[in-house]
Formats: C-alpha cells, structure tokens, sequence
C-alpha cells in the first residue's frame, strides 16, 4: 500500500460548488509530490484536508496504513508551512522554530540544538536572536520552515511558500528545500500554481483543474506526453498550441520519403479525412525548428526530448528532406525577446502559434516583422488529442 492513500475525496463548501470531487492519489514515503494547478482548483483544500483543519463530504485518508478522517488535528503528524509564514512576531526566530516542539515537551537545550543544526542549513543561524520584523520575507519563510522540518512529522504540508517572494530568492530558497528534503528522506506535499517550481522540486506532480486530478506523473511526462489538453496548455510559458488538422494540413510540406506516413496524416489525407477532422495536434512552442536563416541541429535529433543546439555534435540541418520531420511555412507577425530566447509570433493560412527559438541563433539582430519563414518539426514531437474529450490519443 501506498504510504499516502487518498481515495474518492469530495468536499464542498456551497451548494453551487465543489472544492474537490472523488479526488484520489497516492504517494510513496520519501517521495516529493507537487499539487499544481490555477487558483481555486481545490489544492489548499486538499492540503487542509490532509491536515484536518477541513472535514471531507466523503472519501478517506490513510497515512502509512492508519485512517485519518477519524483523527485530531492534533494525532495527525504533520507539519504545515504557509503562504504568510504564521510566525509569532513577539518571539525571536529561533523560539519561533523550536515552538512546536517545546509544547510537546522537547527540553530547551535540545530543541535550541536542533534548530541551531537545521538555522545552519537555511543559512538563517546568524539572525536567530532577531524578531521577525527585523528580518526580511525570505528569512521569514526559512524560519517557517525550519519549524516544519524539527517536528520530524509523517507529512509535511507546503502551502504556496514562495509566492510572495521575489524570483530569486525564490530560486534560491526552493533549492534548499529540496535539498533538505532529499537529505531528511521526507515525504512532502508542496501546493504551487507555479509551474517552473512544480518541474524543478517534483518527483510526482498532480495537476489539478476545478477540484479533479487531471493527471500525476513524473514531471517528464507532464510536460512531454499531457494526458489531456489541459495539462498540455498549462505546462510552458507558452504552453501546447493547439491546431485542427484539417486547417494545418495546407500549410504542411509532407516529405514523400517519410516511412510510414504518420496514420493521422494518411487518415486525415483520406477522401473521409474522419480522423483527422476528430483531433487536434499539439505542438511546443520549442519543438518549432527554425529553417530560415539556415541552421545546424544534432544529427541525432530524433527523440521526443527538449534540446539546444550544441555545436560540438555532428551537424545536419533539418529540412524537408528529412525522413523525420514535416516542414511548415509561417509569416512572422511579432516578436519578444525572452533574454535567452525569442518568441516568434507567426501565421499560417489563418492559424497564430508562436515558436520559441534560441537567442544565440540571431548574433546580429532579431528576424524583421513580416518576414517568412520556415520551421522543421519532427514526427516525434507531436502530439494528438480528441478534439471533443480534451483527451490523449495514442496513434
């Protein structure tokens, strides 16, 4: 059994709305999972839940095998870090951190010992003696974690932690946590709308939309192979675009050598075209291969994973020769510059995407509006959802 089972969970706090609906999950011990999704779709809930500062509608929560519906907030072992750090702004740092384990009876010189041990990790040791106004947010939330961390529960519970901070400390701090919780084996649940943070710290991410799991997998096959438009779209800045088939296919150059024509392309090619018209075909903005100006690209590019050229491969440049990939033309109708990438807003027939390209690959000066231009894309590289369910279709 999982070490968290989480079976057909709903809860509702209006007539009008559910916050969850039968949500179910498990996890592993030692395992970090990442709850994402937009705001108000059910992940502070689920956490409180597993808290017990909510009552679910129905469902259950087992812990390491042990029902917890039934329990206090106080028998359940967890520890809980919050958006708004939740510290006492009369106690210095480090009577903030040993609070939770005082009341349980820890000795002072213990508990000081331990939290000076774990300050040292979340280089906050020097400031311990100061009150939280005389800190600033990022130490707030390490000292908000350090309490976290010296009660040693069977859970811990991260509620948006970064989000008020600003993106390096961000970078920095989220690091540390996933360092300690590699170091301590702890198993944590970590809420974030963020999906940079949910790539980074996760080994499982639970993507949710109005209070349903979409899909949990490992950040790998979230980003690349979606389970549902959905996921698709909220992964990437910008995420999966979508196009129908039949509206993409004029602006395709299908190679004739290409063995075997990809089944949706030969369906959707058919005089029915019945396939093709029921899907739609997702793409990543940096699956886009820019063809023009002429460039060089692996020759060992033929693989579904994310790459950046590296001139010390063998260089072959993506055509339409290319038994492996289609070619598309586009006009380009804008532009923005991502510091080590732009963002090539394009048109083809009538249908927008962008495409991201490397920032190296223009040394001289960005491409000018209304040039055309051409993108190579590799079959592997694409992905087919149902057009009515939202839904990944294996072809």
């Amino acid at each position: 059994m999982a070490y968290l089972q989480i079976s057909e969970l709903s809860k509702s706090f209006t007539r009008q709305s559910q916050a969850l609906k039968n949500f179910s999950l498990s996890l592993d011990k030692g395992q970090f999972l990442v709850l994402l999704g937009p705001s108000g779709c059910g992940k502070s809930t689920l956490l409180r839940l597993i808290a017990g500062l909510e009552t679910p509608d129905t469902g259950s929560i087992h812990v390491d095998g042990v029902p917890w519906n039934s329990l206090s907030i106080q028998s359940r072992n967890v520890a809980m870090t919050f958006q708004n750090y939740a510290l006492f702004p009369h106690l210095s740092l480090l009577d903030n951190m040993c609070f939770g384990i005082r009341v349980r009876g820890t000795s002072r010189k213990q508990a000081y010992s331990e939290a000076q041990y774990i300050a040292e990790k979340l280089s906050i040791s020097h400031l311990l003696h100061r009150k939280p106004h005389e800190v600033s947010g990022g130490e707030r939330q390490r000292c908000a974690l350090g309490r976290s961390i010296l009660r040693k529960p069977s859970l811990y519970l991260l509620d948006e932690p970064l989000s008020s901070l600003d993106a390096q400390l961000r970078y920095q701090l989220r690091r540390e946590i996933k360092s300690l919780q590699q170091e301590l084996g702890a198993t944590m649940i970590f809420v974030t709308h963020d999906q940079e943070e949910a790539l980074a710290l996760g080994d499982q991410i639970a993507v949710m939309q109005n209070g349903q799991l979409m899909q949990t997998d490992s950040p790998w096959r979230i980003y690349h192979q979606a389970s549902h438009t959905f996921v698709a779209s909220f992964l990437g800045r910008p995420g999966t675009q979508f196009f129908n088939l039949e509206e993409l296919l004029p602006s395709l150059t299908l190679n004739p050598n290409l063995s075997p024509l990809p089944k949706v392309f030969s369906k959707a090619l058919s005089p029915s075209g019945a396939l093709g018209s029921s899907l739609l075909l997702g793409i990543r903005p940096e699956h886009f291969i820019l063809l023009t100006p002429p460039l060089s690209y692996p020759s060992t590019l033929q693989s579904p994973h994310f790459f950046s050229p590296d001139t010390s491969l063998s260089p072959a440049t993506p055509s339409a020769l290319d038994p492996n990939s289609i070619t598309l033309t586009a006009s380009l109708t804008g532009l923005e510059n991502k510091g080590s990438a732009y963002l090539l807003e394009c048109i083809t027939g009538k249908l927008p995407f962008i495409a991201s390209c490397p920032i190296s690959l223009f040394p001289s000066s960005p491409p000018e509006i209304g040039t055309r231009v051409q993108f190579s894309i590799y079959i592997d590289h694409l992905n087919y959802f149902d057009k009515a369910t939202g839904a990944r279709v294996h072809l």
